[in-house]
This record gives C-alpha cells, sequence and structure tokens, in this order.
C-alpha cells in the first residue's frame, strides 16, 4: 500500500477518533427551567451516558452534599442500588431530535478530580425513594449521525440551586473504557506511535526517490 493511501486512511482513522473521544457538554445554572443545548456526532448507536460535573476547590473541598458512591451488596438480587448518602436531588429532563425524552436523576459523587466532581445522571424510575437507583439503569440509544439534544434543570435542592455545572454526555471512546463497535478505534489512543512510523516511513520512501534522481 503507497504511503499517500496510508496517510489518507490515517487522517480519516483520526478524524473518526477525534468524534468519538470528545467530550460534549452545556454550561448552565441549576436554576428550574434553565436549558442548554448538545450536539452529539456517533459513527454507530452508543447508550446515552449523562454526567453533571461539580467544581470543587482541591482535594480538600469534599463537598459532601455531593452524596458518597458506597451502596449496598445485594444489588442484583434487590433490583436497585441504595445508597445511604444519595447527595442532594438534581433532575434534569434530556430530549432529542431523535425521540429521546425522559427525566434524569443525579446518583451520588461517581468520579473526582482535583478541580471537579462529577454525578452521573440515571433515567429516572422506580418507586420514588431518593436513596435507591434502579440496577440494571435504564439506557437511552444515540442514534448513528448527529443528534441534538435539550437539557432542562427540572427539580434541584436549595443547596445547589444557582451553582454553575457543566452536564455532559459520556463518549463512546476513553483512555479506560470503549463502547461496542468503537473498538477499531480505540488504538488510535497512541496514535503519535503511528504517526511517528508513518513518517519514517514517507522519509525512507523520499530518501529512495532522492537517490534514484541523483543516479
Amino acid at each position: 500500500m503507497c504511503w499517500s493511501t496510508l496517510t489518507v486512511l490515517f487522517g480519516l482513522a483520526m478524524v473518526a477518533f477525534e468524534v468519538s473521544s470528545t467530550t460534549n457538554g452545556a454550561y448552565l445554572s441549576l436554576n428550574p427551567g434553565e436549558t442548554g443545548s448538545v450536539t452529539v456526532v456517533r459513527l454507530s448507536p452508543t447508550p446515552l451516558e449523562p454526567y453533571v460535573e461539580f467544581k470543587r476547590k482541591g482535594w480538600k473541598d469534599k463537598r459532601p452534599e455531593l452524596g458518597i458512591y458506597a451502596y449496598n451488596s445485594n444489588f442484583r438480587e434487590s433490583g436497585f442500588l441504595e445508597f445511604k448518602q444519595p447527595g442532594e436531588p438534581v433532575t434534569i429532563r434530556i430530549t432529542s431530535n431523535s425521540g429521546i425524552d425522559k427525566l434524569y436523576r443525579a446518583l451520588p459523587n461517581s468520579g473526582n478530580s482535583e478541580s471537579a466532581i462529577t454525578r452521573a445522571l440515571e433515567v429516572r424510575d422506580g418507586d420514588g425513594d431518593p436513596h435507591r437507583f434502579k440496577w440494571p439503569p435504564r439506557l437511552e440509544t444515540l442514534p448513528a449521525g448527529i443528534s441534538h439534544l435539550t437539557i432542562t434543570v427540572v427539580d434541584v435542592s436549595p443547596t445547589l440551586a444557582g451553582e454553575r455545572v457543566t452536564v455532559s454526555v459520556k463518549p463512546p471512546l476513553g483512555f479506560k473504557y470503549v463502547s461496542r463497535g468503537y473498538g477499531g478505534l480505540y488504538w488510535l489512543i497512541f496514535w503519535p506511535v503511528f504517526a511517528v512510523f508513518l513518517g519514517i516511513y514517507g522519509g525512507m520512501l523520499l530518501w529512495r526517490s532522492y537517490r534514484t534522481i541523483r543516479q
């Protein structure tokens, strides 16, 4: 396969990788009625996995109002996760041009970094107990192509009201995970290595051409 063809294929693969690994989100205030919009592109159908990102001031800022992710050990048998500290409630509605129209509520603290705490959003389903979340969770599907999502804050506790947050959609590809149908793109996480080999190959071809011309 010639170098130019490899370069074109590599470029197309990188575009697909970038689309599939980019996180899209909307920055908004947690006030009932506040709305934001997110546009996502999917190469094949994938689950819709939204989450809310809250700011924090370093590791010492524990933010207990966002809950603790510790649940019952018998969740598979009981059919739900039960949290002693579920965090202050947040309810968000997500609609899309593909027909999605669901209410989501925030789970407890689901992920941490020095500057942010994330709370996954799950379709509101169950008996209304704020400590319980259905297991396994119901997942809506984003179709292949472009989806336009509208995010609306429905309800929020007074403790969190008015806070500026980012509501994002988890991409199909990440360093520690890959969605079904995207396995072929996962190795492009190491794209610099492929780019180096492609560059070396191109350099060798250029050198051979140069020597042929000189002869």
